[in-house]
């Protein structure tokens, strides 16, 4: 039905409809079929080892072997899962034996009142990290109202948010914690409509079938002056906004998010329509220039024409099993504890196609690991696109010559580990590799060949390697007032804090709210990727040999605004007039190291509202100044200002299927 052509075929980009067999995969849908029949027929742990393993062996070969994709072989393997758990199900003989499966909850179950769910077995869509409800959180854990949740993971599920807060109203019911302010009273009573219904899942009170059109919204912005768009090279003039198009002129979006699930299913889509307005492309020595500094050709520089399309934001599918839940689609990450921007990866670029395995809420680690306190983890496999190569590779071989319009595009694979040893000091470990690509089929040797420790100077490059430590800390005495954050990342070394006069340093400070102002809070981060007395390496950040497109996903850094050999940080003051009502100022500089494109400086002013008008509709509205001064780009400063209006209508139309079965 799908006629998508098999790997083998020449058909590298996996087009649907053209002909072909390969999607789904056939031999992972039975491998795992079988493979979850036998382990709930004889659930011992060899039983399962032996199953499970032979059943991911099949469907890693058929991706190794050019047999089929990698999607091809998860959406086989899902199918599997659930034509096993239908079979098991109908003809199980319980006296037999074997283990049980699935939290739903049958309907003779349900006509003798039985209400007892594990919400552990429940899938959850997650909330997108460009919600108010992050910001929120934030302040609530700061202030001391919620310890066992790490802040530098994100996404969370919307069930974890649910969680997460009925640790705030423990607090809250305990005398020694004293009453909240108003502000404070005011955001928890917002996100307590916001997580009713995931509230109501954790209690008990209905099963987990549940589909809803979550919002639609529709923002213009203009933008008069230049505005800069390539932070690679120079600077953004709007970041974090997940790589939409914009340009000197009208600009605009308008879209929709949907939101279903289905006992451990679930499957999340956020879609819109995307206009940018064309910008001052560079002249054609310019990009000669640009191109050189890559060493790439000339049709590797990004390029900045108008734009009109349709594009998903996230889309994705998952499966949620003793609160391990496994996605696989469009999806955007931020991981690391700053907030204004992120060194390893956020939601700068396009989201990324990718398989991700998260735990959802924190495991604790029995005997002596016990002293970690919780523990979050996290990982994926994704692809990055729009990628070229070095033009001159290691073995002298031409690359990325022009000729071909589309190279083989690069995977990127990402761990994390977050954990609290106190309730006031969170510590993370992350890292994050580029590998595969052109001339490096993705196979077990390319993939195992990325945890090399002989450094990068290897006659086959083991990928473009981040790894990142972060830390949190509440101070003593002012435990409810100010934290102290911090993340480190290295290019050269294995571990950040070994080197830290070689890695990359963004710093911050939340107080959680002024003196005598206890509506607003103060966030103030500086960073830099322009190392102090390290000249020669200024420029290596987001960028590597092999990988000369650096760390982007279609033109875009996946990481931080900041970009290569920079110095810089933001300030921003947010009163909250409630949980959803809120108003921002903020200041954001960057200064570029002259020996990238003789460099230059960026100084932005902006200010920032939204408010709810009733329970459904939000206005929200942001204006900025931007002064930049960048030699190569133009012999004096520039400046531009940006306004938009965004109007979000937030239906909450949903079909739910309640205890009687009754939507």
């Amino acid at each position: 039905m799908t006629q998508r052509p098999r790997p083998f075929d020449g058909n590298g980009n996996g087009t649907f409809f053209q002909g072909g067999t390969s999607f789904p995969s056939e031999h992972s849908a039975i491998a795992w079929s079988v493979a979850s029949v036998i382990a709930h027929e004889y659930p011992g742990t060899l039983t399962k080892l032996a199953a499970y393993g032979l059943a991911s062996t099949v469907t890693l070969t058929r991706v190794t072997g050019k047999q089929h994709f990698a999607s091809d072989v998860v959406i086989g393997s899902a199918l599997g899962w659930y034509f096993a758990r239908q079979v098991y199900r109908a003809h199980h003989d319980p006296e037999l034996g074997g283990a049980g499966w699935s939290d739903f909850v049958s309907d003779e179950d349900l006509d003798k009142g039985e209400t007892v769910r594990n919400p552990a077995n429940m899938g959850s869509p997650h909330v997108p990290v460009d919600s108010w409800v992050y910001p929120a959180f934030d302040r609530l854990m700061a202030a001391g109202y919620a310890e066992d949740r790490m802040a530098t993971i994100r996404p969370w599920s919307r069930l974890e948010c649910a969680r997460v807060l009925s640790e705030v109203h423990e607090h809250l019911a305990d005398d020694q914690y004293g009453s909240p302010d108003l502000s404070i009273e005011s955001m928890i009573r917002d996100l307590d409509a916001e997580f009713a219904w995931e509230t109501g899942l954790r209690n008990g009170n209905s099963p987990n079938v549940h589909a809803e059109l979550e919002s639609a919204y529709t923002r213009y912005t203009e933008i008069s002056g230049r505005p800069l768009r390539d932070s690679f090279h120079f600077a953004q003039t709007l970041a974090n906004d997940f790589g939409r198009p914009y340009g000197e002129g009208g600009n605009a979006i308008s879209g929709v998010s949907a939101n279903a699930t289905v006992g451990p299913f679930l499957l999340y889509m956020r879609g819109e329509y995307q206009y940018g307005s064309s910008n001052q492309e560079y002249t054609p020595a310019q990009a000669q220039q640009v191109a050189g500094s890559d060493l790439l050709p000339v049709n590797s520089v990004p390029t900045f024409g108008k734009t009109s399309r349709l594009r998903p934001i996230e889309v994705y599918v998952g499966l949620n099993l003793n609160d391990w839940q496994l996605t696989f689609g469009q999806q955007s990450l931020w991981w690391g504890a700053n907030r204004s921007t992120s060194l390893l990866l956020s939601n700068n670029a396009e989201a990324i196609p990718m398989l991700r395995i998260d735990r959802m809420s924190p495991l604790r680690m029995p005997s002596v690991l016990g002293i970690l306190g919780p523990i979050q983890v996290s990982g994926f496999l994704g692809r990055i696109g729009g990628y070229r190569y070095l033009k001159i590779g290691p073995d002298f071989q031409l690359y990325g010559d022009g000729i071909h319009p589309v190279d083989p595009q690069p995977y990127i694979w990402g761990a994390n580990i977050a954990f609290k040893p106190t309730a006031n000091l969170e510590l993370g470990f992350s890292l994050t590799t580029i590998f595969a690509g052109r001339g490096r089929p993705l196979t077990l040797k390319t993939f195992f060949h990325t945890f090399s420790q002989h450094g990068n100077l290897q006659p086959v490059e083991p990928g473009d390697r981040s790894p990142t430590i972060s830390a949190s800390y509440r101070l003593p005495g002012l435990r409810n007032l100010v934290t102290l954050y911090a993340d480190s990342m290295s290019e050269t070394q294995p571990f950040p804090l070994f080197a830290p006069l070689e890695s990359a340093l963004n710093a911050g400070i939340y107080l959680t709210h002024l003196p005598r102002i206890p509506h607003l809070d103060f966030r103030c981060e500086g960073i830099y990727t322009n190392i102090p007395g390290k000249k020669a390496s200024n420029n290596s950040y987001f960028v590597n040999f092999h990988y000369a497109e650096g760390d982007r996903n279609y033109g875009q850094l996946i990481t931080s605004w900041i970009g290569r050999g920079a110095t810089g940080g933001q300030t921003s003051a947010t009163y909250w007039f409630s949980g959803r009502n809120q108003t921002t100022f903020t200041y954001r500089r960057l200064t570029s190291n002259k020996s990238l494109l003789l460099g230059g400086n960026v100084n932005d002013y902006s200010a920032a509202t939204s408010w709810m008008l009733g329970t459904h509709l939000e206005v929200a509205g942001t204006m900025q100044y931007e002064r930049w001064n960048f030699p190569f780009l133009n012999p004096g400063p520039r400046s531009n200002i940006s306004t938009s209006v965004e109007i979000r209508i937030w239906p909450r139309f949903h079909q739910t299927t309640g205890r009687s079965g009754a939507p």
